[in-house]
């Protein structure tokens, strides 16, 4: 197992890639911050947006604006419109 590429073993054992797996977890993890699951308030890193036609919801979360690299890199959570809308796409190619 160990002289096979990486793709190949993650197909032989049935596993998710990397990104994949952390990709998942960043949402999860948002879900939980946001409906109260884990005892950290999500108005830290996100703010709601003020327009309520959502496609059926109201959970449409904003990014903050920051003046510094250093803040706008340091968030745990990369989440952009193309990384959640393909998700579906990435573990559909394991």
């Amino acid at each position: 197992m160990y002289c096979l590429p990486y793709l190949e073993r993650i197909r032989k054992l049935k596993l998710e890639r990397l990104d994949v797996r952390r990709l998942r977890f960043d949402i999860l993890f948002v879900y939980k911050m946001l409906f109260g699951l884990v005892l950290l308030d999500f108005r830290m890193f996100f703010t709601l947006s003020p327009v309520d036609y959502t496609r059926g919801h109201c959970y449409k979360l904003l990014l903050p604006n920051y003046n510094t690299d250093i803040r706008k890199y340091f968030s745990r959570f990369v989440l952009s419109k193309s990384g959640m809308n393909s998700l579906h796409l990435l573990t559909s190619v394991v």
